[in-house]
């Protein structure tokens, strides 16, 4: 593949040359483990409408990240979680 110019690649190759993820290190890996424990701590606490609210407010971030193409195609999947 070392050989092959970006053009005559195809299309699985070039994913794999576009793949810019490194490992993490033990440091890294223990600290976003932290970080996912406590986050799962403070949901636990939270009242029934709390995590109601949180997820709408998750929902409605999603929603107004996608663009005009996404937010057609994703219209009648969105409108199952709007409906509370």
């Amino acid at each position: 593949m070392r050989g092959k110019k970006l053009a005559d690649l195809n299309v699985m190759e070039r994913i794999a040359q576009e793949d810019d993820m490194g490992t993490m290190t033990k440091d890294e890996s223990a600290q976003f483990k932290a970080d996912r424990q406590a986050a799962q701590a403070k949901y636990g606490q939270m009242s029934a409408e709390e995590k109601a609210a949180v997820r709408k407010a998750a929902q409605q971030k999603r929603l107004s990240d996608l663009n005009t193409m996404e937010r057609v195609g994703q219209e009648n999947d969105m409108r199952r979680y709007m409906s509370y």
